[in-house]
């Protein structure tokens, strides 16, 4: 393909450049983009009729993420044709006026690292609160891709990185875990929910919120004695939490209609 075409792995993206850009860097992640578009008929995207200041990664929308990974392939002063092929194709002019340089994620200190994820996670919420799972969901994994790439020593146990103490650091992971598996419980993903569960107990193995997750996705996978575990494990931590009683009813009633099955069965075969 032309050195002045580029497509995403994906192929939702196809990016012609019309006029190109200066060479040297690109856009990365919190970059300050001054960017103008024309010829679209995204709404989202007409305020940028006229130069305007756009965030990379600051993104809440399909649109938004799509127009993150075509800037971070752009130069400054490059103008481009992009096509985002998504339920409807959507065709538009870019111009990247100019931007301010960032310094790569794994040159941040932790304290900068803390303030974005806990900013990607705070927007995740509001966008939750609103049903917007996906979007959510979003936010809650950038904040995560923040803070994993943070070095955690093993060989040597650290109590802080760069001052920033190491439990606040496990304690916000914890959140977005949580956060995310609740993403994904609401889209009905109940093998990933145990797997971010699993994420949580690696930090944290009496997370409450966590084992609530797993009774609820191991019940609706159908493994209600594994739910029943989970949420007698939850209850024996914090016995008066409504949401595990109500539930584990339903579980119960569920192993106990499995069991009089499995004892029927055998009954049968004893008496041939």
């Amino acid at each position: 393909m032309a050195l002045n075409v580029w497509v995403s792995p994906d192929g939702v993206i196809k990016k012609e450049i019309i006029t190109h850009g200066s060479s040297g860097l690109k856009p990365t992640e919190n970059c300050k983009c001054y960017i103008k578009v024309s010829e679209t008929c995204i709404g989202e995207l007409k305020k940028f009729t006229e130069t305007g200041l756009y965030i990379l990664g600051d993104s809440d929308t399909t649109i938004e993420r799509n127009l993150d990974n075509c800037l971070m392939y752009m130069s400054n002063g490059e103008v481009a044709r992009v096509t985002f092929a998504l339920e409807t194709i959507c065709i538009f002019t870019l111009e990247l006026v100019n931007f301010e340089g960032e310094d790569l994620i794994c040159n941040w200190d932790a304290g900068k690292r803390m303030r974005l994820a806990s900013n990607h996670k705070n927007r995740g919420v509001e966008l939750f609160k609103d049903s917007r799972y996906v979007d959510a969901s979003c936010r809650f994994s950038k904040g995560l891709k923040i803070l994993c790439s943070l070095p955690i020593g093993v060989n040597e146990p650290v109590t802080d990185i760069d001052d920033v103490p190491l439990i606040d650091i496990q304690n916000l992971k914890v959140n977005l875990y949580n956060n995310l598996a609740s993403c994904y419980l609401k889209c009905c993903d109940y093998q990933t929910v145990l797997e971010l569960c699993q994420k949580v107990f690696e930090i944290d193995n009496r997370n409450v919120k966590a084992l609530y997750k797993q009774g609820v996705a191991l019940y609706e996978l159908q493994d209600y004695e594994k739910a029943q575990t989970s949420l007698m494990s939850l209850l024996e931590i914090n016995s008066d939490n409504k949401a595990a009683l109500e539930k584990l009813k339903h579980v119960n009633i569920k192993v106990n209609e499995s069991n009089l099955k499995v004892n029927a069965m055998i009954k049968k075969m004893f008496s041939k």
